[in-house]
């Protein structure tokens, strides 16, 4: 099963989307296991997952991200994070999946 790491500044508000986002991965059929975590936490809780998504408040640790995690890395669009659009973050992490039909 492929992995999916939200991470922010303090987890509390990846864990609002991560639950909207585990709704329509229920929704769509589509098994992926999703986790949200603060940047506080120990490198190896996310360095291994498949796709980690970046916190706005955090897109300035994007490169040392990289740099450490063996996935794709990359930042939640502002206005998905925003507005807890767990059906569009839930899309971009399956395009970095290659598992997206769009």
């Amino acid at each position: 099963m492929k992995s999916i790491v939200l991470l922010c500044s303090a987890g509390m508000s990846t864990n609002l989307l991560l639950k909207k986002m585990m709704l329509a991965a229920e929704e769509f059929g589509v098994e992926v296991k999703i986790e949200a975590c603060p940047l506080t936490s120990d490198v190896s809780v996310f360095a291994k997952a498949d796709v980690v998504l970046v916190g706005p408040q955090i897109r300035s640790e994007l490169t040392r991200l990289q740099s450490v995690c063996q996935g794709r890395v990359e930042a939640i669009n502002i206005v998905d994070y925003g507005t807890l659009d767990g059906e569009k973050v839930l899309a971009h992490a399956l395009r970095l999946l290659g598992e997206s039909n769009e």
